[in-house]
């Protein structure tokens, strides 16, 4: 069998790798040992080059990252983020700070899913901060949208009023394309855009500062010219939130505890939007599934 120079299966994988500050090196350092693993037990092949970012950078270089830096990033097949920061550069001003690096590496080549994963073993829940029973059997995944919001909203910064005093802005700021990219990250995270059966549904949890805002997550989702669902949306399309509040009842959630298949408004596949007030303070949130 031949390949290909650019087979996939046979070509060295381009990786930045940039270690940062503080517990960076050391992360960097055991991901390295298991590139190698790969590359001696799986015939992987990776073609590493290692730069400075951050605290390190700004050191070395004179800014949180570079210009050769950033050509090499956007050179990569992939980069090898540790950690920036620390004491030593709190006080630089605003733009020069050593998270200004890695948030100019995100803004620039669009890396605009987010994915935090969060998974216990048995093995090392002593090594929890938390209390066991709390951790225990935890396997979750946090995505967020990462090249909008407050991180890169206009206009910001510290300004003086009238009257000789001083006020802070910042502006929280999402377009529409950035929203339905993160919802499309977020079914094929799922593994919904597959198939899944009529009884299931996606819980999506807004947290918004304002109406607006979740009105703008609404209408971005919506496209309607295409089929609703995950697998329509994972294709680019959009899909469709629950067409109007449902409110539970003062006996509790019994209200809302309707087979989704049977629901008239939702099909197979469609993402369900829930947004749970907690009015009274009373909900067990053992009930809540």
């Amino acid at each position: 069998m031949t390949h290909s120079a650019n087979d996939p299966a046979t070509r060295a994988h381009r990786i930045l790798v940039l270690p940062g500050d503080g517990i960076g090196p050391e992360i960097i350092r055991e991901a390295i040992r298991v590139m190698d693993w790969f590359e001696s037990r799986r015939g992987v092949r990776f073609e590493r080059q290692q730069a400075l970012i951050g605290g390190a950078a700004i050191d070395a270089e004179g800014a949180p990252i570079s210009e050769d830096t950033m050509r090499a990033a956007h050179a990569a097949d992939a980069i090898l983020f540790g950690a920036v920061g620390g004491p030593k550069w709190e006080a630089l001003p605003f733009d020069r700070r050593p998270e200004r690096g890695i948030l100019r590496i995100r803004k620039e080549l669009n890396l605009f899913g987010n994915i935090r994963v969060s998974k216990t073993y048995d093995a090392l829940i002593g090594a929890s901060s938390l209390k066991p029973e709390l951790v225990r059997g935890l396997d979750i995944i946090i995505l967020r949208e990462n090249v909008g919001g407050m991180y890169f909203g206009e206009p910001r910064g510290i300004r003086t009023a009238a009257d000789g005093s001083s006020y802070g802005i910042n502006t929280h700021i999402y377009t529409d394309q950035q929203i339905r990219n993160v919802a499309r990250v977020d079914f094929a995270l799922s593994g919904i855009a597959r198939s899944i059966s009529s009884s299931e549904a996606i819980v999506t949890v807004q947290a918004a500062p304002s109406k607006a805002s979740i009105e703008i997550l609404r209408f971005s989702a919506i496209d309607a010219n295409s089929t609703a669902g995950p697998t329509a949306c994972a294709a680019g399309s959009g899909f469709v939130p629950l067409p109007a509040p449902q409110v539970a009842g003062v006996g509790g959630l019994n209200p809302l505890s309707v087979p989704l298949g049977n629901a008239p408004f939702v099909h197979a596949g469609d993402a369900v939007f829930v947004r749970l007030t907690d009015t009274d303070k009373n909900l067990n949130g053992a009930r809540l599934d």
